[in-house]
């Protein structure tokens, strides 16, 4: 089985939630009722030749990194970010590493206005990090299941960089000029908290880029039981972009690379103008019977299946 089919299955042995789950697995966040307000919890992991190679990313940079990936799927829900709980393994001797993990970490919750509130310390074969976190949302949490036919989808940002800054990192490159440019989005990606703050009321549904453009715009479109299409010379590449993709295949990074946590976001037309952080809008959500077209620059039209990566099946 790939991971959505396992997930799936999982799904299925929990049965009805509750009546203080307000969403329970299938979205960026668990939404649970605490008296009046509402928690938004998360868990990410990240494990050594998984996730990352020390070769490409210390140990300061690793827990930089792990905050924000954890972080963005708080964002994604137009959430606050609260509170942290780090468990972490490490072969003997990797004391060091460790500190210098603590440090990236707590560094990078310090600029999210969130606090390391405590975790966990075992031995492992490998180097890894498992972050849970909690945020608050004032209002409505953002959800993956409520788009509708007619909705534009929008980005916060560019996509592609990341996938394609950890290709040229794998290959010896990605030390200088562009190409190291691209690396660091990769190694240190955005948690777009004030743009999902900003997007509530305004946004009808969100979801952040990891497992790939293509992939996540699947599973809001899933979710929320609706088409697509994808203007894909609307979509928004990062600076050096096009004179670093790969000849073959030059949009393939932007549209099933992932890890770049920019916000995908379904929202009516007539808002657009008011949302007060920036956004690219790449195309509109359709009846659920169209499925997913890409429209290429010279007009001619693709159907799709959404792809990216799956953690037991490859990509």
């Amino acid at each position: 089985m790939g991971e959505f089919e396992i997930i799936a299955s999982i799904r299925s042995l929990l049965g009805d939630p509750p009546g203080d789950v307000v969403i329970g697995p299938g979205d960026d966040c668990a939404v649970v009722r605490c008296g009046s307000s509402l928690l938004l919890l998360t868990d990410d992991a990240m494990v050594e030749d998984v996730h990352f190679t020390r070769a490409l990313l210390d140990p300061r940079a690793l827990g930089r990194r792990a905050a924000s990936v954890a972080v963005s799927d708080i964002a994604a829900m137009g959430g606050t970010p609260r509170w942290l709980l780090a468990s972490v393994g490490a072969p003997p001797g990797a004391g060091d590493a460790l500190v210098e993990l603590a440090a990236g970490l707590a560094e990078r919750c310090a600029e999210l206005g969130a606090t390391l509130v405590g975790g966990n310390l075992t031995r492992s074969e490998a180097l890894m990090i498992s972050l849970s976190a909690a945020g608050t949302v004032d209002g409505e949490p953002l959800l993956r299941s409520t788009a509708r036919p007619g909705d534009l989808v929008a980005l916060t940002g560019p996509v592609g960089g990341a996938a394609l800054g950890l290709e040229l990192l794998m290959a010896g490159g990605g030390r200088d000029g562009a190409a190291a440019s691209l690396a660091r989005m990769w190694r240190d990606p955005p948690a777009r908290v004030e743009a999902g703050q900003a997007l509530l009321g305004i946004a009808r549904a969100a979801i952040d880029v990891s497992d790939g453009l293509l992939q996540d715009l699947g599973h809001v479109m899933q979710a929320s039981d609706v088409g697509a299409r994808i203007e894909l010379g609307n979509l928004p590449l990062p600076s050096g972009y096009d004179d670093l993709a790969p000849a073959d295949e030059p949009l393939a990074p932007a549209l099933a690379g992932g890890e770049d946590y920019e916000l995908l976001v379904a929202i009516p037309r007539d808002r657009v103008e008011n949302a007060s952080c920036d956004l690219t809008v790449c195309g509109a959500f359709t009846e659920p019977d169209a499925g997913l077209v890409l429209v290429h620059e010279d007009g001619t039209e693709e159907k799709a299946d959404p792809r990216g990566w799956d953690h037991f099946g490859g990509s």
